[in-house]
């Protein structure tokens, strides 16, 4: 079983690169969902999915499993980066904390 702690270099960027795919994927799907299911519900699924896979990168007990979760956790963090700016948007002046 490889170990986390004793990656090549060459896997240590493949798996830094699994979020950032991830993220795309996940900016790109969340326009679509968000539309379909609504913008809280869907910050609200990200919001899960990248708690679940850092989680899951936290507790992994090999590199697959590790590179599973920083792409999910992309996933998630992509969906979040693209709705919130949009959210905020939306957000009545008088109901924001600044307003």
């Amino acid at each position: 079983m490889a170990h986390i702690g004793h990656a090549q270099l060459a896997q240590a960027g493949d798996i830094g690169s699994y979020a950032t795919f991830g993220m795309l994927i996940g900016a790109l799907a969340s326009g679509a969902v968000s539309d379909w299911a609504g913008r809280k519900k869907t910050s609200n699924v990200s919001t899960a999915l990248f708690s679940l896979a850092s989680a899951l990168c936290a507790t992994a007990g090999s590199l697959g499993a590790f590179g599973f979760g920083r792409f999910v956790a992309g996933i998630g963090l992509g969906g979040l980066r693209s709705l919130r700016p949009a959210a905020s948007a939306d957000t009545p002046r008088s109901l924001s904390p600044a307003g």
